[in-house]
């Protein structure tokens, strides 16, 4: 079994060469120097891996703190979960833990939080109806969850998967403060693009950009009336947010900075990503030691909702 997973992860590199050398603009040397520098055919060995480390995530002068765990099954199975305790102040706390990722092209989803007062995931828009309505909004689900996952692997292999095929092509060489970096574009078949900036030096990934919608955050102030010496909560339930309030928006520019690259394994790999929006710091992602082709349970990635 281990050798056919082996096989599948080889073609998947040597389809994604094939792809490269196709393009107009060649970027195949650049992502073999990039492909050498995080571990050469180490790489093609991987069949899964585990990660856990934590989430700082800024929002005004509020950051919240959450402990993460990424689990992924090459080629098309990938799963985030994050978990992080919600202070209510005098009212107490609760924990919540969320789920994302995709297990081939079904979307994984799910916000579990048993002792939450509120809603704790606001959904944008009303919820689909109609079969049309509800394989729309899963298609998009998974598109997304799909896009994320990518943003996450691309740094590490400097390649596309198999399930995920990518047509990448070289951009011109930009200067950075830290020197020369080259600059490679990743189109995939959903349409979406990314760029993947490398150190022209040590040929690591330094950078990913692309372009999405904004981050919106809705806040909503609360009080708290005291009776007799208790706290309880104020009768009005709050009001939510109805549609998309990124409608309308034009798109950010969103990046994420990689860096503190260790060796393990015979692979090396960044342990952080630190996301910012039109400039402004939004995610910091700080990961331990990679377990590379550890057994993941395959109800791990049963799909939610």
């Amino acid at each position: 079994m281990e050798s056919i997973r082996t096989s599948a992860i080889a073609a998947a590199f040597a389809a994604a060469s094939v792809a490269i050398a196709g393009q107009p603009q060649d970027a195949g040397p650049i992502l073999s120097a990039a492909r050498a520098a995080l571990g050469g055919t180490e790489l093609e060995t991987i069949a899964s891996f585990t990660v856990t480390g934590t989430v700082a995530e800024i929002s005004g002068p509020m950051t919240t703190s959450s402990s993460i765990e990424i689990k992924c099954q090459l080629p098309d199975r990938f799963l985030q979960r994050m978990q992080r305790s919600i202070s209510r102040g005098p009212l107490g706390s609760f924990d919540m833990t969320i789920f994302e990722g995709v297990n081939g092209d079904e979307p994984i989803h799910d916000v579990v939080a048993p002792g939450a007062p509120f809603p704790v995931w606001i959904p944008a828009g009303p919820a689909p109806r109609t079969p049309a309505e509800i394989a729309a909004a899963k298609a998009k689900q998974a598109r997304l969850f799909k896009q994320a996952a990518r943003r996450f692997l691309v740094p590490l292999f400097a390649a596309g998967t198999g399930a995920d095929p990518l047509q990448f092509k070289a951009l011109p060489q930009i200067t950075l403060s830290s020197g020369p970096a080259d600059v490679v574009e990743a189109a995939a078949a959903d349409g979406s693009i990314l760029r993947l900036v490398i150190d022209s030096s040590s040929h690591r990934p330094i950078r990913i950009k692309w372009r999405d919608r904004p981050l919106v955050t809705i806040s909503r102030s609360s009080s708290v009336i005291v009776r007799g010496g208790q706290v309880q909560q104020p009768p009005e339930a709050p009001v939510l947010p109805s549609g998309d309030p990124t409608v309308g928006l034009p798109d950010a520019e969103w990046e994420i900075a990689i860096d503190d690259y260790r060796t393990e394994d015979g692979v090396t790999w960044p342990h952080r990503f630190t996301t910012t929006f039109d400039g402004k710091r939004y995610r910091e992602v700080r990961l331990g030691r990679f377990r590379l082709n550890s057994a993941i349970d395959p109800k791990t990635f049963a799909p939610r909702r």
